[in-house]
């Protein structure tokens, strides 16, 4: 007779999992534009912001080359608490506003294209597009 094993003598049926909801920024054709890569993204950070993943959105946002500068002296988590506490509203709302919105200028500088939407009534935003990657410039 075969060892039973905690998993065939469990009487319990089998749990599902729920597939995870993030949305996924989706893939473009090399030849995508800066805006339609800014666009892209877009919905995937408005969700991280939604669901109060700050720290994900930060880690994707953040151009590399400029964390110490962003950091400026604190620690991870005390720049994503300052940012849940002065910022996440705000920039969530102003995400909102440029969804689907033509960007204001689109300039190229060195390997980098840099798209910047103006915000009604607010300081504009601009993204550093890089590749397929994207980042808010500080």
């Amino acid at each position: 007779m075969p060892p039973v094993s905690a998993a065939t003598a469990s009487s319990s049926p089998p749990q599902l999992v729920a597939a995870p909801t993030t949305t996924a920024p989706p893939a473009l054709p090399a030849s995508a534009d800066a805006a339609s890569r800014v666009q892209a993204i877009l919905p995937h950070w408005i969700e991280l912001l939604e669901r109060g993943d700050d720290a994900a959105f930060l880690d994707e946002a953040v151009v590399p080359e400029e964390l110490a500068k962003v950091l400026d002296g604190k620690s991870k988590a005390e720049l994503v608490a300052t940012f849940r506490e002065d910022k996440h509203k705000g920039v969530l709302k102003m995400f909102g506003g440029i969804r689907g919105a033509a960007p204001s200028k689109v300039r190229e500088e060195r390997d980098r294209t840099l798209v910047t939407y103006d915000v009604h009534g607010e300081k504009g935003v601009t993204f550093v597009v890089v590749g397929a990657s994207v980042y808010i410039k500080n």
